[in-house]
């Protein structure tokens, strides 16, 4: 749970488990006092009692711009008291209310909260339960309405008979810019509907209607109609089951709509007619900035018609490619492209099966390519050849920033490859070898490239095999770049979790540390928090899953009630007792700063 009032009051943090009835009267008094501008409660089985003190606190506040009451226990009657409330606010302009429990009678007042109040720009009531009525309802009070811009009605599950009420609704005579209708059940009958909205709105400028049943039809209709939108630059249309001609559809989107710059449309079902398709309309388009083909199994050729349009295309930016199909095929297709293209910055190929002779084609486009930020790699079993390879690139490279490399099959003899590239690399910031093979000896190699490395700030060598991080604590000490370190699932002995400890007494360069999942026990637990009372840079570290008991849990206690730099520590999944959590809730109490999450008991 979330408790806060920013901004004029600052921001208290409750943690898991529960928000007290006290933290929340104390943001009610600044709600009422004009001492915030945001009232967030989330998380939060907030009582009527208290609904009804917040309510008659918002209605004489004049400060309050936001309210976020996301997920917690408002229901019908807390929606209607809330709308109440708000009638007459000249302040309040976001309103979220995700998955509140909020049904026809709450949804019917909030509308009419909508219709009578103008200063109201954003709402979002996801995953609350609409009906037809209701969304027909909610519609009419979208007209005319003179500054909402920003609806989210994601997963009301209105079906398809909603959706046709609402869209009667938005085709003309409102002003909303971003509406997101996804999982709410549409169906060919509403995205029919949709389809005949947009011919008459020149307003909106993203469209999210992923997971949804758009039927042949219905995704025909809309990918026609958004292919020759005035005003849509994004659109997400993930999930839809799109395929045959309805995939070729939306590849005429691409083709012909120069004013889309994001387009989303992974986990369908494009194939390689379609993707062939899709590739084919990139060497015309001149808007499309960002496209999302997750999943749609699109294979080789497909690649081999992307390689010729990024030739030509000269603003593609951000590709996603996750899982395929390309292979090892599809990658020689597409390396060379990248080796020449000026434009594109991100390429995310997890889960494509390119093997070592994919990473050797990969590593080669990067040697000649200065624009490339961003390559992702997870989950290619490129092993420890590939990855040397693409070692020996980022040698040369001097353009690439962040390299996923998670889920490979990289042991020690890549580690040490990768360990010689960090020390002639200067632009590399991020390195991910999560979930790999590496050993205590790989982690030795890939400590002394970390000596001399000066530009890495984030390093993930979470899910390794059991491996010991003294010289990596040693290294960490002379390094000056590094400040986000993962070591996650790692099984840490107790001697190493005690150089970790001595590390962070000395070290002034780390911020976030994940120390999660590595059967952290109280005595070694003890230990950090004493370290951590001589720190003053680390802003993050996650400890859940390990088994802190109360004599560590009350020395981490001890050290949050003097931290002036943690602002986020995470002791989920750890066995805290009630002494536990009594000496936690009194650091918390001191320490208005801090944010912690834990299991209280119950």
């Amino acid at each position: 749970p979330l408790i806060g009032g920013g901004e004029l009051g600052g921001v208290a943090k409750g943690a898991a488990g529960g928000v007290s009835e006290a933290d929340i009267d104390v943001l009610i008094s600044k709600v009422r006092l004009n001492k915030t501008r945001t009232l967030v409660i989330q998380n939060s089985d907030i009582s009527k009692a208290k609904i009804k003190e917040m309510c008659s606190a918002l209605a004489i506040s004049t400060t309050v711009s936001v309210v976020n009451l996301s997920q917690s226990a408002l229901g019908n009657d807390g929606a209607v008291a809330l709308a109440h409330a708000l009638e007459h606010s000249k302040t309040v302009s976001t309103l979220l209310l995700q998955n509140c429990g909020i049904t026809k009678v709450g949804l019917l007042q909030i509308s009419k909260l909508i219709a009578g109040n103008s200063r109201i720009s954003r709402i979002d009531l996801r995953d609350n339960t609409f009906s037809r009525s209701s969304a027909s309802a909610f519609g009419k009070a979208l007209q005319n309405h003179e500054s909402l811009t920003s609806v989210d009605l994601s997963g009301s599950k209105f079906g398809p008979a909603g959706l046709v009420a609402l869209s009667s609704s938005l085709a003309v005579g409102t002003r909303i810019e971003v509406l997101s209708v996804a999982n709410v059940g549409a169906g060919q009958d509403g995205a029919l509907a949709l389809a005949e909205m947009l011919e008459g709105n020149i307003t909106l400028k993203s469209l999210n209607i992923s997971e949804n049943t758009l039927g042949i039809r219905g995704g025909v209709a809309l990918a026609d109609v958004i292919a020759n939108s005035p005003s849509l630059t994004s659109v997400d249309a993930c999930d839809n089951g799109i395929a045959g001609d309805a995939a070729k559809a939306w590849a005429r989107v691409v083709f012909e709509n120069d004013i889309l710059t994001r387009l989303h449309l992974g986990g369908n079902r494009l194939g390689s007619d379609g993707g062939v398709a899709m590739m084919r309309g990139l060497s015309k388009n001149k808007s499309l900035a960002e496209l999302n083909l997750f999943g749609n199994l699109v294979g080789p050729v497909a690649c081999k018609c992307l390689a010729e349009s990024l030739k030509t295309n000269t603003t593609l930016q951000v590709m996603d490619l996750r899982g395929n199909a390309i292979g090892a095929e599809g990658a020689a297709y597409l390396a060379p492209a990248i080796a020449s293209n000026k434009t594109l910055r991100t390429l995310d190929l997890t889960g494509n099966n390119l093997g070592p002779s994919g990473g050797k084609t990969f590593a080669s486009s990067l040697i000649g390519n200065t624009t490339m930020r961003r390559l992702i790699l997870a989950g290619n079993l490129i092993g420890d050849i590939g990855a040397a390879d693409l070692a020996e690139a980022l040698a040369e490279n001097s353009g690439l920033t962040d390299l996923d490399l998670e889920l490979n099959y990289i042991g020690d003899v890549g580690a040490e490859a990768l360990a010689k590239a960090l020390v002639r690399n200067d632009s590399l910031q991020q390195l991910n070898l999560a979930f790999n093979h590496l050993q205590s000896a790989g982690v030795r190699k890939l400590s002394s490239g970390l000596r001399e490395s000066s530009s890495l700030h984030t390093l993930n060598l979470e899910g390794n095999d059991a491996i010991e991080v003294n010289d990596l604590c040693a290294a960490l000490q002379e390094n000056e770049s590094v400040t986000s370190l993962n070591l996650s699932s790692n099984m840490l002995r107790h001697e190493g979790t005690m150089s970790l400890a001595h590390m962070l007494r000395m070290d002034d360069t780390l911020q976030i540390l994940n120390l999660s999942k590595n059967g952290i026990k109280s005595e070694t637990a003890v230990a950090l928090a004493s370290a951590l009372k001589a720190n003053n840079k680390l802003h993050m570290l996650n400890l859940s899953d390990n088994r802190i008991e109360d004599r560590g849990i009350v020395a981490i206690a001890e050290m949050l009630k003097l931290s002036s730099t943690l602002e986020y520590i995470d002791l989920t999944g750890n066995p805290v007792s009630w002494e536990g959590h009594d000496a936690l809730v009194e650091a918390l109490t001191r320490n208005k700063g801090l944010r912690c999450q834990y299991n209280a008991p119950q």
